[in-house]
């Protein structure tokens, strides 16, 4: 466990709690022998190192320098932040195996782990930026001025090994190069992850000096087959706590920590011997189980360092990640890590975009701050860094770059123990000569088991991001492997199907809110319809309505899944096409040249390209000319039809001038006019379709009134000269009767537009 308190702001408390509980260890060291001793690359620049001195201590207290006693920081402040302590403590079961059964090698393993923890601290250390004017914004300064001392019993006397850390605030701000004070919001922020490195190196000691450990139902890990009553019977210090906290109605963190320093009781004298009896006493028969524990674990043989076995499949899995990109790349530098001598092994890369300009303001951000910085100062080195910032700035902006959050795994697999420890060792070789790159190896199982999930094919993402990095796709291509899987747009998908890899693919139809045409090419037999069934089946929901024109019928299943039934079109049947047809829309020249390439296939084309560009030609001026000619046949039978047309193609014109959009086409405003007029169509006593068509002579909309007296009722016969019903006759090309004696022209006009749809090969749902 690793746990920050609540920051000291009194000097005096500090140094009283440095004098009473920190300056030596508890029971078991020999006299004490746990002194507190200087951490930190802060505290070597203050030229402090080993045991720490009680002056040197109370100066860093007073914002002085511990050697000199000049004035440290800039500002001084009152009620100023004086340090911050943590507590940082093993698991039970690891503490009894030391401090119970006396496996001394514990404390060394513990102090590797403290060192590990301790660094990992020291590079989140951060000091707010105040020059240029920025007040809320922090810099890493990666170090920091602190102290560490061990103790190994709680004050209820259980054994407890832990180490407490005494964190100062000031630290060395090298771009302002000053001492500066700590900004803490990451020691509390990071306090699992910190956790997790600590009991990540203790692990791997643990199986090294030959114990089996398991996950434990909580945080941490167990020792396999130690007593688990133990471990209640030793935590008398924290049930205090939790009664004292059920007492007083706290639950929150903040009040067990009040609860902890207010409840502390006073050292009391007893030699090591005497606590250690007692602890041997309290152990009863368990002592023994505890004994043979620790014998096996002496004389088994250093077991594989990697992370914790896990079978799967009969196989032990070990998982890597990568913690540093290589200094340089270059685009075959990943063949160091493909071409290894064997296959049993998941390079596994999830990838997550990040927005261009959160990036760019991020830069921005610290664009200001250096030129702040360097107004003050005028540093060399901080001008060198503004223009590395303004060409990131200028790749990210101009699109030559683009920013990702990278999650880099490499899994390794093996049915033995010694062959997975063999190849991961070559693993670690391959990245090592990959120009300085690093990669992190877990050993605690909880880790390993997060890490090993996102490895797995269509991961979508966790909470677990500690392990992820910053990169930019200039050295982040050279890092992707030939063989690396394909996800497409899995986070916004509207399809989504297996990839060749065991990875999963998603698709989407729509771009800006448009769909996208599709091409699907195969041989016959292949499953072309057997996966675009499939892709409509997963995105109908996404469409208004699906239009299939096909042969063979592939797609009746489809078709009858969503309730409705295909239409068949065949020379035998009552239904045919015909593609000289406008369908009720104007005559465009695609039309034309549509029917010009139709009536060139039927008629056979020539093997030169001239006479058959000549023969088109000849073909298009009779196709139109055979529309001319329609046209003036049929104005000729309906004269008084023709004012109606003319206004129609006025209002076209007009409504592509005000209504569309900069390049649209006539055809496209005649068809957005028809479909509101259709949409907002209610004949008989409605005049709202009327009211659609422009007036051309300026005067507002036009009323067109359908003929039907509005007073009618349901239930009246509709009038066999309706202008309504006429108008609604030529805009659909339905053919319309007159309705029956108890029906409304309603009814009539809806039967009639199903009746149109149905033949135009769509269905009332869509």
């Amino acid at each position: 466990m690793v746990r920050f308190d609540q920051p000291c702001h009194s000097m005096k408390g500090a140094l009283n709690y440095f004098q009473a509980h920190m300056a030596k260890g508890d029971y078991l060291t020999q006299g004490g022998e746990y002194q507190m001793t200087w951490v930190g690359q802060g505290a070597a620049r203050l030229g402090l190192a080993g045991d720490v001195q009680a002056e040197h201590f109370s100066r860093l207290c007073a914002g002085k320098h511990p050697v000199t006693g000049e004035k440290l920081t800039v500002r001084e402040k009152v009620n100023r932040r004086v340090c911050f302590f943590a507590n940082m403590s093993v698991p039970k079961d690891v503490s009894i195996a030391c401090l119970v059964g006396g496996d001394k090698r514990i404390e060394g393993w513990w102090q590797e782990a403290v060192q590990d923890t301790v660094r990992e601290i020291e590079a989140t250390v951060e000091t707010r930026v105040r020059a240029g004017g920025k007040k809320d914004e922090n810099r890493i300064t990666g170090n920091m001025v602190a102290a560490i001392v061990t103790h190994d019993a709680s004050r209820a006397l259980d054994p407890q090994l832990h180490t407490h850390l005494c964190v100062m605030n000031v630290a060395y701000d090298s771009v302002e190069n000053r001492w500066k004070a700590v900004q803490p919001s990451n020691f509390y922020r990071y306090q699992g992850y910190f956790r997790e490195v600590s009991y990540n190196k203790l692990a791997q000691r643990m199986k090294e000096g030959g114990y089996e450990i398991e996950p434990s139902d909580k945080i941490g890990f167990n020792i396999k087959g130690f007593p688990p009553e133990l471990r209640k019977k030793f935590s008398k210090r924290r049930e205090e706590i939790l009664e004292k906290a059920s007492e007083l109605g706290l639950k929150s963190q903040d009040g067990l920590q009040s609860i902890t320093s207010k409840t502390r009781a006073a050292k009391q004298n007893l030699t090591a011997a005497q606590l250690r009896d007692s602890w041997v006493k309290e152990c009863d028969e368990s002592y023994a189980v505890i004994q043979r524990i620790i014998e096996a674990a002496k004389e088994r043989p250093p077991a594989y360092t990697g992370c914790s076995p896990r079978e799967a499949m009969d196989y032990y899995h070990n998982i890597f990640a990568l913690k540093r990109w290589p200094q340089k790349t270059y685009p075959s530098l990943i063949h160091r890590l493909t071409s290894l001598p064997f296959l049993d092994y998941q390079i596994t890369i999830n990838l997550e975009p990040i927005p261009v300009r959160h990036e760019i303001t991020k830069e921005e951000k610290a664009m200001d701050r250096l030129r702040g910085d360097y107004r003050e100062d005028g540093k060399h080195s901080i001008a060198v860094a503004l223009k590395k910032k303004e060409r990131k700035i200028d790749s990210l902006a101009q699109g030559f770059s683009y920013p990702f959050d990278v999650q880099y795994l490499i899994r390794v697999w093996d049915p033995t123990e010694t062959g997975l420890q063999s190849k991961s060792a070559a693993v670690r070789n391959a990245v090592n000569n990959m120009n300085g790159a690093q990669v992190f190896e877990t050993s605690l199982p909880t880790t390993a088991r997060k890490l090993f999930y996102a490895s797995w094919p269509g991961w979508t993402g966790s909470s677990y991001v500690y392990r992820n990095l910053y990169a930019e796709d200039q050295y982040l291509a050279d890092m992707l492997p030939f063989s690396s899987t394909f996800t497409a747009h899995l986070k916004d998908a509207e399809a989504i199907y297996d990839g060749t890899n065991g990875n999963l693919v998603g698709v989407k139809t729509f771009v800006g809110g448009t769909p996208q045409h599709s091409v699907l090419i195969g041989m016959t037999g292949a499953g072309k319809s057997y996966h675009m069934d499939d892709l409509l089946t997963q995105t109908q929901l996404y469409y208004h309505y699906n239009v299939i024109i096909e042969e063979g019928l592939s797609y009746k299943k489809f078709t009858e899944s969503l309730g409705e039934r295909p239409i068949l079109i065949h020379p035998d049947g009552q239904l045919t096409i015909n593609y000289l047809d406008t369908q009720g829309l104007p005559l465009n020249q695609l039309h034309i040249a549509t029917a010009v390439a139709l009536v060139s296939k039927m008629i056979g084309e020539s093997s030169d390209p001239e006479k058959q560009q000549l023969r088109q030609a000849q073909i298009g001026q009779y196709i139109n000319q055979l529309y001319v000619d329609t046209f003036h046949e049929w104005a000729g039978r309906h004269p008084e039809l023709m004012p109606d047309i003319q206004r129609r193609a006025c209002a076209v014109h007009r409504w592509r001038a005000e209504r569309m959009e900069i390049g649209s086409t006539h055809l496209e405003a005649f068809a957005d006019l028809r479909d509101r007029m259709l949409h907002k169509l209610r004949p008989c006593g409605c005049d709202t379709a009327g009211k659609i068509l422009l007036d051309l002579d300026g005067n507002g909309p036009k009323t067109v009134s359908c003929g039907v007296k509005p007073e009618w009722k349901r239930g009246k016969k509709c009038a066999d000269n309706c202008v309504r019903c006429q108008r609604a006759q030529q805009m659909r090309n339905v053919s319309i009767t007159s309705a029956g004696a108890n029906d409304h022209c309603d009814d009539q006009h809806e039967e009639a537009d199903e009746s149109q749809l149905r033949a135009n090969g769509l269905d009332r749902r869509l």
